[in-house]
């Protein structure tokens, strides 16, 4: 399914960047829909938002070259569910954020800046929200063996909000 959304400078760098660590580990072509959909998956199961946010540090931003205007829109072909999660985190981000709402740039621009952080600072590695996590995938595979096929898309919200909610407890 083809995703779009308007990004900053900021975030186009951070794709840069991670195209190029992908690139690393992956044969082929490195397209936008796998970089969204390879750091999605890599920072689903995050809930250090905040701390994400503020970092200024970690990764250096002033070699960027801001474009002018309201910044660039982008396209990707990525699954559903790589969609679907990230629209659900576009809602679940103001719960970790001192904003009222995010865009979904916004969204894609943390999610690209904590793939990268995660690879580059033990700090905000969060080993036991895994834990949580490798469980509701194997409660889904479970479920799904039993739920009609017409509501696996209710499931996996049901799932996705009960995990969030749980991950938001156990801080």
């Amino acid at each position: 399914m083809e995703f779009q959304a308007r990004v900053s400078s900021e975030c186009m760098y951070y794709i840069s960047l991670l195209e190029e660590i992908y690139s690393k580990e992956i044969t082929g072509a490195v397209t936008r829909g796998i970089v969204l959909s390879k750091a999605f998956e890599e920072t689903k199961n995050l809930n250090n938002w905040l701390k994400i946010s503020e970092d200024t540090h970690t990764i250096p931003l002033h070699n960027i070259e801001y474009s002018k205007g309201y910044g660039v829109k982008i396209k990707a072909e990525i699954n559903e569910k790589t969609d679907r999660g990230i629209r659900n985190l576009k809602i679940e981000l103001p719960k970790y954020l001192p904003v009222r709402s995010v865009t979904i740039g916004v969204t894609v621009k943390l999610i690209c800046k904590a793939a990268i952080l995660l690879r580059r600072d033990e700090k905000f590695r969060q080993t036991e929200i895994l834990s949580v996590s490798e469980h509701f995938e194997h409660l889904e595979e479970k479920l799904k063996k039993i739920v009609a096929p017409v509501n696996y898309d209710k499931l996996q919200d049901i799932l996705a909000d009960s995990k969030n909610e749980i991950q938001r407890n156990v801080k």
